[in-house]
């Protein structure tokens, strides 16, 4: 078994990730025994305690069947569950280069304003603040796959400038060196329009369907760090959600949904819908 762990993640997340890769690469089928917390420990090097915590989310996502006596066995539902975890933060540049596609990260503007009312709840700073508004078009050769609009404190520039830093990259990246690295987050899913008058964006790809993600993404203390408008391309990303009932027929998942992204190939792209 090989699985390169999120770096800085928690170490519940990586204990997790390590079963949810054996899934994905197809090491485990539904019906298949877990390794037990000891066995799993040993080979990643993560605490047992640690371990036996993530195999309680994974059965609380239903992923997991415990049958007392017997050990941890990977349930039917996780046999239908493809693709990347939503649930897992992680950078819009990197999730899409570690899937294949050459990104270039295009920024049309860069401000620094006063914080919307909204803006201000989610970052948990005061209305008026300073803060700097980051858009971005995210390309894949000649195909808009992604619009983003992001909102930090203006803070946590210090003395710089905004026009110090270099916004074509991970914003992750950016807010990491500055000592506010985002691992978590929570995040609206809805369908959406994109914004008219982007640059280079023509009516084709505006009348495209659209998902929006908006989140707000905390740092490794719980604070709110930063605030983001993803636009989404329907056509190539759609999602799965694991839903569990919470009336006593079925294990309850405290954390909510848990949301699963699956990229399609180019070929599947003319039936794509968002799973609901």
């Amino acid at each position: 078994m090989s699985v390169k762990l999120l770096k800085k993640a928690p170490l519940t997340a990586q204990a997790r990730q390590v079963v949810e890769e054996m899934i994905q690469q197809g090491n485990l089928k539904p019906g298949d025994k877990l390794p037990s917390e000891h066995e799993l420990a040993e080979s990643t090097g993560i605490a047992r305690t640690t371990v036996r915590e993530a195999y309680k989310l994974l059965e609380q996502d239903g992923l997991v069947n415990t049958i007392h006596g017997r050990g941890r066995f990977l349930s039917e539902l996780a046999g239908l569950v493809s693709g990347r975890p939503v649930t897992a933060f992680e950078s819009i540049t990197e999730m899409m280069r570690s899937l294949g596609y050459e990104v270039r990260n295009e920024v049309i503007a860069v401000e620094e304003r006063e914080a919307k009312a909204e803006e201000s709840y989610s970052l948990k700073i005061p209305e008026g603040s300073k803060v700097v508004d980051l858009s971005r078009l995210r390309w894949h050769e000649d195909d808009l796959f992604i619009y983003s609009r992001n909102v930090i404190s203006r803070e946590f520039l210090g003395d710089r400038s905004a026009e110090d830093f270099d916004w074509s990259g991970s914003l992750v990246t950016v807010l990491a060196s500055l000592g506010q690295e985002p691992v978590a987050s929570i995040a609206s899913l809805q369908g959406g329009f994109l914004p008219s008058g982007l640059p280079g964006v023509d009516e084709r790809q505006r009348e495209l369907p659209w998902l929006l993600v908006v989140e707000t993404a905390v740092n490794s203390e719980g604070l709110p760090v930063l605030y983001a408008a993803d636009y989404h391309r329907g056509d190539v990303f759609s999602f799965q959600a694991i839903r569990t009932r919470n009336d006593g027929h079925g294990s309850p998942a405290e954390n909510g949904l848990g949301l699963k992204l699956r990229i399609r190939p180019d070929d599947e792209r003319e039936e794509s819908h968002v799973d609901s």
